[in-house]
């Protein structure tokens, strides 16, 4: 889903939130911005368990349950790491539920798909993160 979007607070102003903006919440418990949905978004608290938090308090949508912008966590942004990928690395994107084998970068990035075989094009705005093999197979 998204990860930058338009959030309503409750001074009656719109911003833009984007992945790792602090908010505060009308009952004080501050979160960190992940992805939004619908009508709600997803963050996480200081302990770094993730809540679904409703965009509005209320049925009518008349009270914004954000409050503020309070500062930036850089602890949730992935950084992109489409530079250090060679031919035959793994990596997957931000937001996808597949992995990918990097063949080679062009204007776009072109990669095989692990699970079906298929040939990718891929738009060079995503964040690419490498799979590290050995921390799989200490995991397993």
């Amino acid at each position: 889903m998204a990860t930058k979007a338009y959030l309503e607070f409750s001074n009656g102003k719109t911003e833009i939130v984007t992945k790792g903006d602090v908010i505060e919440l009308i009952d004080g418990h501050k979160m960190t911005f992940i992805e939004m949905k619908r009508t709600k978004w997803i963050g996480s608290d200081e302990t770094g368990k993730k809540y679904n938090v409703p965009v509005y308090k209320d049925r009518n949508m008349t009270m914004p349950y954000a409050k503020s912008i309070i500062g930036k966590n850089e602890n949730v942004i992935i950084k992109n790491q489409l530079n250090t990928l060679k031919n035959g690395d793994l990596f997957a994107i931000e937001n996808a539920k597949q992995s990918f084998m990097f063949k080679e970068k062009t204007t776009k990035v072109i990669a095989i798909d692990l699970a079906t075989g298929t040939t990718w094009r891929i738009g060079l705005e995503c964040n690419f993160t490498k799979i590290d093999l050995n921390k799989l197979k200490e995991k397993v």
